[in-house]
């Protein structure tokens, strides 16, 4: 399932909630995450700042990827602005993404 960065409502400590209801729930990804990768205490998911359009994907059973894909003459920078400014804020919750750039 695929999501556009605009459509989420809210991300705080627990997950995401996107504007149509569906929820990204954190602690979920991490279980998720521990299956296919044993070890891991923190890893919710992937990031790709090079992908086209950059994203992340989160472990949820069924994967949930959050696209990056504002256009126009500002939307490349705008989607970097987005990206980091999500990655650092997963950072500050607790939770790692594995990076694929």
């Amino acid at each position: 399932m695929e999501y556009s960065y605009v459509n989420i409502d809210i991300i705080d400590s627990e997950g995401i909630r996107f504007r149509d209801g569906r929820e990204i729930a954190f602690q979920v990804c991490v279980q998720e995450y521990q299956k296919q990768f044993p070890g891991s205490t923190s890893g919710a998911g992937m990031r790709d700042i090079t992908g086209q359009p950059p994203y992340f994907e989160f472990f949820m059973p069924e994967h949930i990827r959050i696209v990056f894909d504002k256009k126009g003459p500002f939307g490349k920078r705008r989607n970097l602005k987005d990206f980091i400014q999500m990655y650092e804020l997963l950072l500050r919750y607790g939770y790692k993404t594995y990076d694929l750039s």
